[in-house]
């Protein structure tokens, strides 16, 4: 990722940190900022899914592993969404 674009994300988050939230631009900003970060993920997202599909690695059962630590993680009392 080029540095002028996070220096742009890291500017934008500044200016929207000093703004009440009912200032004229305000919104835009935050839309602005959200269209960035959307991007961004999905970025990261092609990349990783790339690398696992390269990896030969059984998703599913990465996926219970994961499951099954978060539900450790969080105690006896979270439900795992279907």
């Amino acid at each position: 990722m080029p540095k002028s674009s996070m220096r742009s994300r890291r500017d934008l988050i500044e200016q929207i940190q000093t703004m009440d939230a009912d200032e004229a631009l305000y919104d835009a900003k935050v839309r602005v900022l959200a269209e960035y970060l959307r991007h961004h993920i999905q970025i990261e997202e092609d990349e990783l899914f790339g690398l696992l599909e390269l990896a030969d690695l059984d998703l599913d059962e990465l996926g219970e592993e994961l499951a099954t630590r978060k539900q450790e993680l969080l105690g006896s009392d979270f439900e795992l969404a279907s």
